[in-house]
């Protein structure tokens, strides 16, 4: 019982919204994705500072607790600890009395890749005159593709 009807040409103009917009969704949730695996640590502490780029880092979780010692050190050679500003011989005090507070023995530390060496090492000599041997330094991994 099939009817003999006419077929018409009609066009279809029309856009499908629904998978239009699925499709955009997925779009910005890749590049949300992308932007996060390449953003900076969330411990940056409002200061601008350039991190050295190294093929092989290690993750220590143990640097983003809230009592951890980070001192940061920017290319234009101001020491911030605690977002305070001081100098390297001033540490010493400041760092045995957050050590009394209970974090661990070990300081972090994020120098920017333009900071002057003898900055650097005013400031290791600092930490080191209060005992700790323990240092370890906040850098940015490279993405594989600039690797060279």
């Amino acid at each position: 019982m099939l009817r003999n009807r006419p077929i018409r040409n009609r066009l279809i103009s029309g856009i499908n919204t629904t998978v239009f917009s699925i499709a955009m969704i997925l779009v910005v949730l890749v590049l949300f994705v992308i932007e996060a695996a390449y953003a900076p640590p969330f411990h940056s502490h409002n200061n601008s500072v350039e991190l050295p780029k190294v093929d092989h880092s290690v993750w220590l979780r143990c640097a983003l607790r809230e009592d951890a010692i980070t001192i940061i050190i920017t290319r234009d050679s101001r020491v911030l600890y605690d977002n305070d500003f001081m100098l390297a011989r001033d540490l010493p005090p400041k760092i045995l009395q957050d050590l009394r507070h209970g974090p661990e023995a070990k300081v972090y530390l994020r120098v920017d890749a333009r900071a002057r060496y003898g900055l650097v090492k005013d400031v290791l000599d600092s930490i080191r005159s209060v005992g700790i041997e323990n240092v370890a330094f906040f850098v940015n991994q490279r993405p594989p593709a600039l690797r060279l």
